[in-house]
Order: C-alpha cells, then structure tokens, then sequence
C-alpha cells in the first residue's frame, strides 16, 4: 500500500476508551518529544489492538472508532504486518465504529 493509499481509506483507531464523538482523539507525548494520535486503514488492526488494550488496562471490552488526521499530511508507517498513520496534531473523532456497549454501532 502506497503511503497515499493508507490516507484516501476510512482510518480507525482501537482503544479501550470511551472517546466522545466529535472529540478529538490527542497526541500520546508532546509534538517536541514525537507524540501523536495513531490510526491505521485496517479495521482488524485496530479491534485487535482495542482488545490488547483492554487486557492490559483490565477492562472487557476495546472500541474502535472511525478518525480523521488532523493535518494535512499525517506521517504514514507501513510495517510488515500493518500500516499506521501518525499526526503529531491529533485526529478528529467521527464514529463509534465498534463497541460491545452500543448494539447500534455500525459494525464493518
């Protein structure tokens, strides 16, 4: 996938959070210190990555949501098995995409 490709597809973020639709998903460190709000183009990376999150927080469930980069040219990062998109200015929160707790999400 071309680093192009990764950001004209719907991009998710999975997490053990409850994030607020309309929010704004922020950057895990300072821009100086190379923070960013992580997303990638894969939906089951990202439930997987919301059910490791729950584990490890010790919760039941992981969410995903459906984000938008904040910037306009957000760092993309293709690794072996997935591929991320980075943005040091954070990422708009537009759907809950995936959660146990809401029966009317729409599930992809």
């Amino acid at each position: 996938m071309a680093a192009s490709d990764a950001l004209n597809k719907d991009l998710f973020h999975g997490t053990s959070a409850l994030l607020p639709i309309g929010g704004v998903l922020e950057p895990n460190a300072p821009e100086d210190e190379g923070g960013a709000a992580y997303a990638t183009p894969d939906i089951d990376t990202a439930r997987k990555y919301a059910r490791r999150r729950a584990l490890h927080q010790g919760t039941l469930f992981g969410t995903v949501y459906r984000v938008q980069p904040k910037s306009t040219e957000p760092q993309v990062n293709k690794y072996d098995q997935f591929t991320e998109v980075a943005d040091p200015k954070g990422m708009d929160i537009v759907e809950l995409v995936d959660s146990p707790l809401n029966p009317s999400a729409v599930s992809k």
